[in-house]
């Protein structure tokens, strides 16, 4: 493999390690924002988005770790077969640790995908928690309503909940 190949092969795996890196950072700022957020707040059915958002958030972490480790075991792999094609070793112990490399290859791949799914679910049910939010807040707010006597030509004001 000439030196710009190898260039080109680090710089995407450096690339790929960021990546994975900057979604698991967003995962855990996402879950440090829920748990901030809800803080003190009694269970109820208003918090089921935020709920979801925490999990899909907390596996996006886990598969980011997942993904991280495969990838490891793949270059781990991968030095020991070049270590031994040094060392003479015969071709089907080769081939042998290449179908494992290529194994943790698309496992690290697939882990990266639905890392990535994950947190937008995650982000997806964060929104829809801040709407649900708003929708409460408005349900609970009270309206204020006037009302005319004609007997006494007086007006007043009432405060009455919106209906749900």
């Amino acid at each position: 493999m000439s030196d710009s190949l190898i260039e080109i092969y680090k710089t995407h795996a450096e690339a790929g390690h960021k990546y994975t890196y900057f979604l698991l950072t967003a995962a855990g700022a996402g879950i440090g924002l829920i748990f901030q957020k809800t803080d003190g707040a009694s269970f109820s059915r208003w918090l089921l988005p935020a709920g979801l958002a925490a999990l899909f958030w907390g596996l996006s972490f886990f598969l980011g770790c997942l993904s991280l480790r495969n990838y490891r075991y793949s270059i781990d792999l991968n030095y020991q077969m070049l270590e031994k094609s040094k060392q003479g070793a015969s071709k089907g112990k080769l081939a042998e640790g290449g179908e494992l490399f290529d194994k943790y290859n698309k496992k690290a791949s697939s882990c990266s995908n639905w890392q990535f799914n994950m947190l937008i679910l995650g982000a997806i049910c964060l929104v829809a928690w801040r709407l649900t939010e708003m929708t409460q807040v408005y349900l609970e707010q009270p309206t204020l309503t006037t009302t005319s006597d004609k007997e006494t030509g007086t007006t007043r004001l009432q405060q009455t909940k919106v209906e749900q």
